[in-house]
């Protein structure tokens, strides 16, 4: 079966690949023309979302074998939940994820080639009714409480709907890491006022060869 590449990931990536090349901003292909060489349906201009720019680090033993799943770690993540510009936004967070993630160096040109790029595109935000109500593998969670009894100030953070399922975690398991991820303390994460909003995704992901195959056919 051959594999559908996202038009979305491959903008993020050229926006990367150009950045560390130092090639002009003229050099950067725009989303239609990833959309055309992807065979994409829907070539119009895309409405505002919230995005998120994901880059791991893929094992290249794993990359050769063609039967098993790709081997990855995370090597840079950001994103908004404000309705962004998906071309500009999507070229702005790839390089943000990229270079300026705090918990990573920033990526250099010669990591590239074992990279894999993934952008998700953000929709139907609902309101949990409680800290449980989201459906595992489907929904993506933004969870918000306060620091403390005798704090206003909010603690947030945010799993991606892919998280959960990869980290093989249950529910209880998901909201304490998020807990601790957003600055709280994990082993008392049941007593946080927590407030969470459920949301999904549409994600896609592309290699550096995957990239630079295409890249080569537009620019025949």
């Amino acid at each position: 079966m051959t594999k559908i590449i996202s038009p979305y990931a491959a903008l993020a990536f050229d926006a990367l690949y150009c950045k560390l090349k130092n090639l002009k901003p003229s050099e950067n292909i725009s989303l239609k023309k990833w959309k055309k060489v992807c065979n994409f349906d829907d070539l119009s201009e895309d409405s505002d979302s919230p995005l998120f720019v994901t880059w791991d680090t893929i094992d290249p033993k794993s990359a050769n074998d063609k039967d098993s799943e790709l081997e990855k770690e995370l090597r840079g993540c950001i994103g908004n939940f404000g309705e962004l510009p998906v071309e500009d936004g999507i070229k702005e967070y790839s390089l943000i994820a990229s270079l300026e993630d705090p918990r990573f160096p920033p990526v250099k040109l010669k990591e590239l080639k074992n990279l894999q790029c993934t952008v998700t595109l953000l929709k139907n935000f609902t309101k949990g009714k409680d800290k449980y109500d989201w459906t595992l593998g489907k929904n993506g969670i933004r969870i918000s409480f306060h620091a403390s009894s005798t704090n206003s100030r909010r603690l947030s953070a945010t799993f991606l709907p892919d998280v959960a399922p990869e980290q093989g975690w249950d529910k209880e398991e998901t909201l304490k890491h998020l807990v601790r991820k957003a600055g709280g303390r994990s082993a008392n994460w049941k007593d946080y006022d927590i407030e969470l909003t459920k949301y999904e995704g549409e994600k896609g992901s592309i290699t550096y060869d995957e990239y630079l195959t295409l890249r080569h056919k537009l620019l025949k």
